[in-house]
C-alpha cells in the first residue's frame, strides 16, 4: 500500500467510492496507512485489504472473489510498483 495507491484510494473515497479492495503484499504496516483506512471507514467506505498473491492465477481469483463479495466491480487499478528499482534496457548500436 504505497503512496500513489493510498492517494488514489483517498481521491476515490472523497468522490463517493464506498467499496474498496486494496491489494497489498504486506498489509497495513505504517501508522499513516492505518490512519487513511480508518478515515475512509469513518466516511462510510467499506475497505478490504487483500493479501492475495496476485502474481499467480489463484491469487487473482482470490482477489476478485474478495471484490465480488462487495458487489459489482466497476474499476481495477494496478499500481504495483517497487520503488528504488532501476530498470536498464540494453540497446545495440
Amino acid at each position: 500500500m504505497g503512496g500513489f495507491g493510498l492517494e488514489l484510494a483517498d481521491w476515490l473515497v472523497l468522490r463517493g467510492a464506498r467499496k474498496l479492495v486494496l491489494s497489498s503484499r504486506t498489509g497495513i504496516r505504517t501508522g499513516y496507512q492505518s490512519l487513511r483506512v480508518r478515515l475512509w471507514r469513518s466516511y462510510g467506505a467499506k475497505v478490504v485489504i487483500s493479501l492475495a498473491d496476485i502474481t499467480t492465477e489463484s491469487g487473482v481469483t482470490d482477489l476478485l472473489s474478495d471484490a465480488n463479495r462487495l458487489g459489482q466491480v466497476d474499476a481495477i487499478f494496478n499500481l504495483a510498483v517497487v520503488s528504488g528499482v532501476l530498470v536498464c534496457v540494453y540497446k545495440s548500436p
